[in-house]
Order: C-alpha cells, then structure tokens, then sequence
C-alpha cells in the first residue's frame, strides 16, 4: 500500500475550549511530507482540542469523496486531499507548539494490475470501480468522524485517471511501484467489480478487462486495501 502525506495547500481546523472552530493552510512546504507544521490563531487558554483535516475541503463538517480521482503518477498518493480524504485527532499544548497524530476516517484501494504479454506497448489510462455500497459523496464529518451514509450526491462506483499518458503494464507480477493506482473511498463492507481501460500507444487499440470479486471485502478507515489484477492480451 501507500504512504499518507501532507500537501501544500491542505486545511486543518481546531476547536478551541469555547467551542469556537478555527483553521489554517498548509503554505509553508511544496514537497510531500509526512509531517507539518501549520498555524492557526486560538482562543488563549485552550490546552486541548480536537483537531480536524479536511485536505483541500473547505468545510470542517464535510467531507466530499469525488467520483472522478486523478492520479498524477504511478503509486503516488497525492492526490488523496483533493479526492476526500480526512483525518481527526487531539491536540495538546506542550512548550507553547501543539502536538498530534491523525487517525484516517476514510479508506483506500490499491490496484496493481499486472501482465505476461502486454510488454511496453500497452497502458494503463484509468480504473473503473463499484461496489454494493456507496463508495463516495458528500459526508458529514462532525466531530471528526465519517457519517455512515452520504448526506447527498452518494454513488457507488468511481473513476481514478491514470495521468496524462497512462501508467505502464510493462510487469509480470505485482509491483505498486510500476503502476500502482489509488482510490479513496468510504469505509464499508463492499463487494467490487473492477474495469481497467488499456490503450497500445503503437496503434491507439483499446482494452477493457473486468474483474467482478465475488468476495466481499471489509474496507477500514486508516486502511490500504490492494487489489491485484492480471490481464491478458
């Protein structure tokens, strides 16, 4: 699976003793981080408090989990705050900085598809995902934790685009690190039927292999579900 990191431009909100909710951005870094540091302005006095990520959300009671989820590259997990990602947790006060740790309210997929023939004519441009249950929409998020159900826009299946130009399915076995593919999704018990839409970038042909699971898989908050595939051309 992959690893969760902070983005420049990500939102988190704290509320104060008096109940009030204060946020800030995450300006001071462009690279990825797994730590960071942001400032927001609180009531004086205020020891402890819950602390809410959001990603690039603009509310701190809401969370929307997009449709349609754009990777930029192979197994990379950056474009989780854009895509609904959200985490809550306590802050507490020591020498003057507030301290915490995040717990994920949502969950993740991984998909490594792999093949013996596709050689490196053939790519990967984007994944088609459902489920018997929502996997996306618009959630509440109050007090940090993830509605069971969307509050609007619920759907149960989603896109995940592979880039500008396709992930490569130059690999014969399961390797992220090739095309590793990521979804973020509401927790749940699902049962998935996957579609994985190929181009050969010699003559424009196109592909799509289907893998319907007849299991059902119990997908975590804070948890990396992987989801291997191999396709045959």
């Amino acid at each position: 699976g992959g690893k969760y990191f902070f983005e420049s431009g990500d939102r988190l909100w704290a509320k104060s003793n008096d109940g009030r909710v204060f946020s800030g951005v995450l300006s001071n870094q462009s690279a990825s981080s797994a730590n960071a540091s942001f400032k927001i302005a609180i009531t004086q006095g205020t020891t402890r408090c819950d602390v809410y990520y959001v990603g690039k959300n603009d509310s701190f009671d809401k969370v929307v989990i997009a449709t349609r989820q754009r990777q930029s590259s192979a197994n990379s997990t950056r474009h989780f705050s854009a895509s609904g990602d959200c985490a809550s947790g306590v802050a507490v006060l020591r020498n003057n900085v507030y301290e915490f740790s995040l717990h994920h309210k949502t969950s993740f997929l991984c998909f490594v598809p792999y093949s013996d023939n596709a050689g490196s004519e053939w790519v990967l441009d984007s994944i088609g995902v459902s489920s018997s249950q929502n996997l996306c929409g618009v959630y509440s998020f109050g007090k940090g934790v993830l509605s069971s159900e969307p509050l609007s826009g619920g759907s149960n299946s989603l896109t995940i685009v592979c880039g500008d130009k396709g992930f490569s399915l130059n690999t014969t076995s399961y390797d992220a690190s090739v095309n590793g593919t990521y979804a973020v999704i509401a927790p749940g018990v699902h049962r998935f039927s996957v579609r994985y839409f190929t181009r050969n970038v010699n003559s424009g042909e196109r592909r799509t292999f289907v893998r319907n699971f007849t299991t059902e898989q119990t997908c975590s908050s804070n948890g990396i579900t992987d989801i291997a595939s191999r396709l045959h051309f």
